[in-house]
Protein backbone atom coordinates (compact mmCIF):
# COMPACT_ATOMS: atom_id res chain seq x y z
CA UNK A 1 0.00 0.00 0.00
CA UNK A 2 1.15 3.52 -0.75
CA UNK A 3 -1.01 6.57 -0.13
CA UNK A 4 0.09 10.09 -0.96
CA UNK A 5 -1.16 13.63 -1.45
CA UNK A 6 -3.72 13.68 -4.27
CA UNK A 7 -5.12 10.19 -3.62
CA UNK A 8 -8.76 9.60 -2.78
CA UNK A 9 -11.10 6.77 -1.89
CA UNK A 10 -11.92 4.38 0.92
CA UNK A 11 -8.25 3.72 1.78
CA UNK A 12 -7.78 7.44 2.47
CA UNK A 13 -10.90 7.45 4.64
CA UNK A 14 -9.48 4.53 6.64
CA UNK A 15 -6.14 6.35 6.94
CA UNK A 16 -7.83 9.46 8.31
CA UNK A 17 -9.81 7.34 10.79
CA UNK A 18 -6.57 5.72 11.97
CA UNK A 19 -4.93 9.12 12.32
CA UNK A 20 -7.96 10.24 14.35
CA UNK A 21 -7.79 7.16 16.59
CA UNK A 22 -4.10 7.90 17.20
CA UNK A 23 -4.82 11.56 18.05
CA UNK A 24 -3.31 13.14 14.94
CA UNK A 25 -6.41 14.09 12.93
CA UNK A 26 -7.39 17.70 13.60
CA UNK A 27 -9.87 18.34 10.79
CA UNK A 28 -13.53 18.49 11.81
CA UNK A 29 -14.56 15.50 9.68
CA UNK A 30 -13.20 12.42 7.94
CA UNK A 31 -13.10 12.77 4.15
CA UNK A 32 -11.89 10.52 1.37
CA UNK A 33 -9.33 12.94 -0.05
CA UNK A 34 -5.60 12.98 0.80
CA UNK A 35 -4.73 16.66 0.70
CA UNK A 36 -2.48 19.01 2.62
CA UNK A 37 -4.31 18.48 5.94
CA UNK A 38 -3.87 14.71 5.69
CA UNK A 39 -0.24 15.06 4.65
CA UNK A 40 0.48 17.30 7.65
CA UNK A 41 -1.23 14.83 9.99
CA UNK A 42 0.81 11.96 8.51
CA UNK A 43 4.06 13.93 8.88
CA UNK A 44 3.24 14.80 12.50
CA UNK A 45 2.50 11.14 13.20
CA UNK A 46 5.72 10.01 11.50
CA UNK A 47 7.72 12.56 13.48
CA UNK A 48 6.18 11.38 16.75
CA UNK A 49 7.05 7.78 15.88
CA UNK A 50 10.60 8.79 14.91
CA UNK A 51 10.30 7.27 11.46
CA UNK A 52 11.02 8.81 8.06
CA UNK A 53 8.98 12.01 7.74
CA UNK A 54 7.90 12.12 4.11
CA UNK A 55 4.10 12.36 4.26
CA UNK A 56 3.76 9.07 2.40
CA UNK A 57 1.83 6.19 3.92
CA UNK A 58 3.54 2.94 3.11
CA UNK A 59 3.77 -0.31 5.05
CA UNK A 60 5.84 1.09 7.93
CA UNK A 61 3.62 4.09 8.66
CA UNK A 62 0.49 1.98 8.24
CA UNK A 63 1.82 -0.61 10.69
CA UNK A 64 2.54 2.08 13.27
CA UNK A 65 -1.00 3.44 12.83
CA UNK A 66 -2.54 -0.01 13.36
CA UNK A 67 -0.29 -0.74 16.35
CA UNK A 68 -1.26 2.58 17.93
CA UNK A 69 -4.95 1.72 17.70
CA UNK A 70 -4.37 -1.75 19.18
CA UNK A 71 -2.31 -0.24 22.00
CA UNK A 72 -5.00 2.36 22.79
CA UNK A 73 -7.69 -0.33 22.91
CA UNK A 74 -5.59 -2.41 25.30
CA UNK A 75 -5.04 0.60 27.57
CA UNK A 76 -8.79 1.28 27.73
CA UNK A 77 -9.50 -2.30 28.81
Amino acid sequence: MLLKNGDSGSDVKELQSLLDSNGFWTYHTITDYFGDITETAVKNFQSAKKTTVDGLVGDTTYSYLIDGVKYNIMLKK
